[in-house]
């Protein structure tokens, strides 16, 4: 009966089940054993794609690599931020401020991201500078991501907090600076929203 059903199974995606089924135990041993049918019924059943499907899949995932997509942003905003760490050390340095450029922090890398800006520096005169580092290998009119926390940071410590982007990255980078408001400058728009049970 099993075997009659795997049959009709084969049959009925074939298009020809509605045949009436006078099976003879020697011909069903037959039909099950012919491998286009045997092989059809067994990848439905373990849900696998038909391999050139699979090949398709396989190469827009190579594709669309998100992890890959993350590795690389990462790698740049680092390098991004390295550059304006090594900057505000040799500008304080050139100033005569050797005390201050010591004093430099990668904040991002020594603490972790989340205090709302990547560099802590200061200005020749000792005023504090906390750099927020977006960096693109695109133009400079590349949009960027920026997060709730570094937007509070950038209110609520307007007088020492501004974003340095950096552009054309991998080939002449350039920068330029915003202080806040950042609305003064830039179109701000919510991309995602959070969402809590009631």
């Amino acid at each position: 009966e099993a075997a009659e059903n795997l049959t009709r199974g084969c049959l009925r995606n074939s298009g020809l089940f509605n045949l009436r089924l006078q099976v003879q135990p020697r011909f069903l041993q037959t039909l099950l054993t012919r491998q286009p049918c045997y092989s059809a019924c067994r990848q439905r059943l373990q849900n696998a794609p038909p391999p050139a499907e699979l090949l398709q899949l396989e190469a827009i995932a190579r594709r669309f690599d998100v992890a890959g997509r993350d590795e690389r942003n990462r790698s740049l905003g680092k390098a991004g931020e390295e550059r304006v760490f090594h900057h505000e050390r040799a500008h304080l340095q050139a100033s005569g401020r050797r005390d201050l450029a010591a004093k430099v922090r990668w904040v991002s890398q020594e603490d972790g991201d989340g205090a709302g800006y990547d560099i802590a520096s200061f200005a020749p005169n000792g005023s504090p500078r906390l750099i927020e580092v977006k960096t693109t290998n695109g133009s400079e009119r590349t949009p960027f991501y920026i997060s709730r926390n570094e937007l509070e940071v950038a209110n609520a410590r307007r007088h020492e907090w501004s974003l340095v982007r950096l552009f054309d990255f991998s080939r002449e980078v350039r920068a330029f600076e915003l202080r806040p408001p950042l609305e003064a400058h830039v179109s701000l728009m919510a991309t995602q929203s959070q969402a809590a049970f009631n």
